[in-house]
């Protein structure tokens, strides 16, 4: 397989049990930070994946959470149910998938390994994050309305 044919997503594309293989294992990466994230948002298990000072109401772990876990649904549906092709949404959603695992992975698995801990320096300036969140939150949802309104 060529770098050609690895950019241009066409082994995303592959048999049945391809495609459901793929979206549950992509669909197991975002549920695997998305529900630790919104469970540390409880009262009763109360943790800052960012900094107290950086998201003092933890509105950045919710929307990072339901950034996950609807990136969980996407991945999952859009592999288990049959459809036509529709452009670059998979591609889109392959993208979005590996920039959460690879922005909040690292430090899901470090909050794993450290149980009673918060964090106590800015994982990622809130700037950035909050613009990241939102470009990973756009990216999907644009190429679906393109894939069927265009």
């Amino acid at each position: 397989m060529s770098v050609s044919d690895l950019l241009s997503f066409e082994w995303l594309e592959g048999s049945r049990t391809f495609a459901i293989v793929f979206g549950t294992v992509t669909s197991l990466a975002c549920l695997s930070i998305g529900a630790p994230l919104l469970y540390w948002c409880l009262p009763a298990s109360r943790r800052w994946f960012y900094s107290r000072r950086r998201d003092p109401h933890l509105a950045l772990q919710i929307a990072t959470g339901v950034l996950c876990m609807s990136m969980t649904c996407a991945n999952a549906l859009c592999r288990y149910i049959p459809h036509r092709p529709l452009g670059f949404v998979h591609p889109a959603f392959f993208l979005t998938t590996l920039l959460i695992v690879g922005l909040f992975g690292p430090r899901m698995i470090w909050f794993a390994r450290q149980p009673g801990a918060d964090a106590s320096q800015p994982y990622i300036p809130s700037g950035i994050l909050v613009s990241a969140i939102a470009v990973m939150a756009a990216f999907p949802i644009v190429t679906v309305v393109q894939a069927f309104w265009f």
